[in-house]
């Protein structure tokens, strides 16, 4: 559903989505398979149930008990999952940067990080293509958007 928001929406959406998501789960003790949880995450950042339901977008997905489904998108996430396998990628945080430094999967040292960040300064950044902007049909707005920090 993030995705989708993504997509629809814009990252700064998304992102809004995510943190609310994780203070959700994390905090509120919520479950995240839980569908009305998921929808009322998603309407607080602007989406349009109507827009991300089954029966505007026809897809076997939903919540029988609620008659609410989740959006589309699953050919995406099953594109970027098959993305993550080719690479090797399966634990997180793992950082890709500018398509193409993958850095080690898990908690890496702040040396490391710098290191990292001056070889690639050194080598005229990081102006490639976000690595899962295809796999996941970001349109190019999406893509360009600034992400708005809140600096607390």
């Amino acid at each position: 559903m993030v995705q989708w928001v993504t997509r629809t929406l814009g990252i700064n959406a998304a992102e809004s989505m995510y943190a609310d998501l994780n203070m959700r789960h994390f905090e509120a003790g919520q479950k995240l398979n839980d569908v009305d949880m998921l929808v009322k995450a998603a309407e607080k950042v602007g989406a349009q149930l109507c827009l991300m339901c089954v029966a505007c977008a026809p897809q076997p997905q939903g919540n029988p008990a609620t008659g609410r489904s989740l959006p589309q998108g699953k050919d995406e996430i099953e594109a970027a999952q098959r993305r993550l396998a080719s690479l090797g990628i399966s634990g997180i945080p793992t950082l890709i940067l500018g398509g193409k430094w993958q850095l080690p999967s898990g908690a890496l040292g702040a040396s490391t990080l710098v290191e990292v960040f001056r070889k690639i300064e050194q080598e005229g950044g990081a102006p490639g293509p976000p690595l899962f902007a295809g796999d996941l049909n970001l349109p190019a707005n999406v893509v360009e958007e600034t992400l708005e920090l809140e600096l607390t």
